[in-house]
């Protein structure tokens, strides 16, 4: 199964990694969003603040062309209380999980991967599968997508509850009622 991209215009900051350089060994990497990259953050969430957007990214090889992702991310935003309009701080957590496959006339510079040692993992089914066409791959992407699909969409400030009227207009209120009458008198 195949990620959908997420596509709200261009992304508010890109970490691009170069996946045929990876050694038998893996790496683990920190992403962490600079102030400018924050605000950029903001505007692509439309969130009212981006304080905060931290993650740990680790890689392994799991044949000459596939790649496991795993990364931790926390990210702290602010939005807007959908009752209130008060800002609500709110810190996401997520765990991010991707099997990466490069597909296309790159598969050389894998092969000669694979030969220096590659580690073979168990993967689960659930392992959202993404299939690439060159080795140069973001990886901030993931995190951009699993934030901005985890946000909360009706954010309330703490203790606020949203109760809708008791009762509905009554019959003889409504719109239609009225021109009912109207047309009665006619």
């Amino acid at each position: 199964m195949a990620t959908p991209h997420i596509d709200a215009g261009p992304l508010p900051f890109s970490r691009p990694y170069e996946l045929s350089d990876l050694s038998a060994g893996g790496a683990e990497l920190r992403i962490s969003a600079n102030d400018e990259e924050l605000l950029r953050l903001a505007d692509w969430l439309g969130v009212a603040e981006a304080r905060r957007f931290e993650a740990e990214v680790r890689l392994r090889r799991h044949g000459a062309d596939r790649f496991v992702y795993d990364a931790e991310l926390e990210a702290l935003v602010v939005q807007t209380c959908v009752v209130t309009l008060a800002p609500v701080p709110r810190t996401y957590r997520f765990e991010v999980r991707r099997l990466l496959e490069v597909h296309g006339g790159h598969r050389r510079r894998a092969e000669s991967a694979a030969q220096a040692g590659v580690i073979s993992l168990a993967l689960d089914e659930d392992d959202t599968h993404e299939e690439l066409s060159s080795y140069r791959y973001d990886l901030a992407l993931p995190l951009l997508e699993e934030l901005s699909l985890g946000l909360d969409p009706y954010p309330r400030a703490e203790g606020v509850e949203f109760t809708p009227p008791d009762e509905l207009a009554a019959p003889e209120d409504s719109p239609f009622a009225a021109l009912a009458k109207l047309r009665r008198r006619k």
